[in-house]
């Protein structure tokens, strides 16, 4: 629970000086500003405290953005808010933050509670959204180039939650048995994972010899990771086979 906290209470602190401008400036995640950022995290945070969700229909046709069932279940929070004051959402979010604790405080992180695909333990949901409210937060970040965050505890469940994905966008989105070694170097979380088969399936093996190696900054492997930036923007080295590298950075997306 307290990384979740940590990361909403930086979130929070990032917006809260921001002027009525900022709210207004497109973010790398499509078709939303910052202020529909802001609303987006306000309205998972109430979904998930119990809140009625809001009684609102979308014009689809004006959202090209919105394509799947589950970013049409996310796009009602924020389009209902599109027009809210900065003033208006900052209240809310901070309402909803202390709402969200409060009933967190002492619960029982291991029992099982809804998400979109089915039941959960709570200690991994909120696993999840801190690393959706760290992604966020880099999001606003990125809009208003202001720096910063790469080392704070959502950064490492961001880091934990690459790590974990990695070996399936290799074996499976890539689908190869070649052996990569993917170099990570500051700023935030840093070092070097070697995929490699491990029995039926592809895993991690420090030991074994890399057929491939590609060098990327942390900040470019979240923000490709999460779809902000397109493979060919990722600022890359890369030894041994080019083609193949080029597979890995476009299969990398592994958010909705």
């Amino acid at each position: 629970m307290q990384i979740w906290r940590t990361s909403l209470d930086d979130f929070i602190a990032l917006v809260e000086p921001l002027d009525d401008s900022a709210w207004a400036q497109p973010t790398p995640c499509p078709g939303w500003t910052v202020g529909d950022v802001v609303a987006h995290v306000i309205d998972l945070e109430a979904h998930f405290t119990g809140d009625p969700r809001p009684d609102h229909l979308p014009d689809w046709g004006e959202l090209p953005h919105v394509s799947t069932d589950m970013q049409q279940f996310i796009e009602i929070g924020v389009d209902a808010r599109r027009g809210s004051l900065p003033a208006q959402l900052r209240d809310e979010l901070r309402n909803v933050a202390d709402r969200r604790a409060a009933q967190l405080r002492d619960a029982d992180l291991r029992r099982p509670v809804m998400w979109f695909v089915g039941e959960i333990p709570l200690e991994r949901l909120l696993g999840m959204r801190a690393f959706d409210i760290w992604t966020h937060e880099q999001d606003i970040r990125s809009a208003l180039n202001i720096p910063g965050g790469l080392d704070s505890a959502g950064a490492l469940v961001a880091w934990d939650r690459i790590r974990d994905t990695l070996p399936f966008i290799w074996g499976k989105k890539v689908g190869t048995t070649q052996t990569l070694r993917i170099v990570v170097t500051p700023p935030g979380p840093a070092g070097t994972l070697t995929l490699a088969p491990v029995g039926d399936r592809i895993g991690y093996d420090d030991s074994a010899t890399p057929e491939i190696e590609v060098e990327l900054t942390f900040g470019d492997l979240a923000a490709r990771g999460a779809g902000r930036i397109p493979a060919e923007q990722v600022v890359v080295t890369v030894t041994g086979d080019q083609d193949l590298a080029r597979r890995f950075l476009q299969e990398l997306v592994f958010t909705p």
